[in-house]
């Protein structure tokens, strides 16, 4: 397989704190979102700022588990191609993930199977924080490898004193509200064949 040069890799793309936010240790949240496969991924959130005063929760083994938005937490939502749903997922700094579906808007909630998601990385400076992973959607119906996917990027942060700003590409509503539709604005196409 041939090397990729930095003009092959994909631009960061900006989050933005809802408006209606505090203040926040973190000044920036870039994602870098990347198909691999037809149907798998590669995404890497990386936070700049004051990284002591963000709220990393402890390292525990990697596994699936609920409510990992409630504490700093990043997120991709991917629309479904046939127009019937979408899929959240979500991955903890503590090395846990969640994978949900949904039928509409925040309607019909599974927790499908079929979804591997490769060993996070994550790294750490005084002023960087970065997680990054693979997922491969390889047994997921309603997606298909050769079209483009609807995608919303987004984060939950909370800093040290238990404050939480929310962070995405896109916020379409008054409060934050990562699942509205609206909020799915990246185009993430499917790989080349090479």
């Amino acid at each position: 397989m041939a090397e990729r040069t930095a003009q092959d890799r994909p631009e960061p793309c900006a989050l933005r704190p809802h408006p209606a936010g505090g203040d926040s240790p973190i000044w920036q949240v870039e994602v870098t979102a990347e198909r691999t496969g037809p149907l798998s991924f590669a995404v890497t959130f990386e936070l700049t700022g004051d990284i002591e005063r963000l709220a990393l929760p402890v390292d525990v083994p990697s596994r699936r588990t609920d409510d990992l938005w409630r504490q700093t937490c990043c997120e991709v939502f991917i629309a479904r191609n046939d127009g019937a749903g979408y899929y959240e997922l979500n991955l903890s700094p503590s090395g846990q993930w969640a994978f949900y579906g949904f039928s509409g808007y925040r309607l019909g909630v599974t927790r499908p199977y079929g979804v591997e998601i490769e060993p996070m990385r994550r790294e750490r400076t005084a002023d960087r924080y970065r997680l990054s992973t693979t997922v491969h959607l390889d047994r997921l119906p309603g997606l298909e490898g050769a079209l483009p996917w609807r995608v919303g990027l987004t984060s939950v942060i909370e800093d040290t004193a238990g404050d939480k700003t929310y962070w995405a590409l896109a916020h379409p509503s008054a409060g934050p509200d990562f699942h509205h539709a609206e909020g799915f604005v990246l185009d993430l196409n499917a790989p080349e064949p090479r």
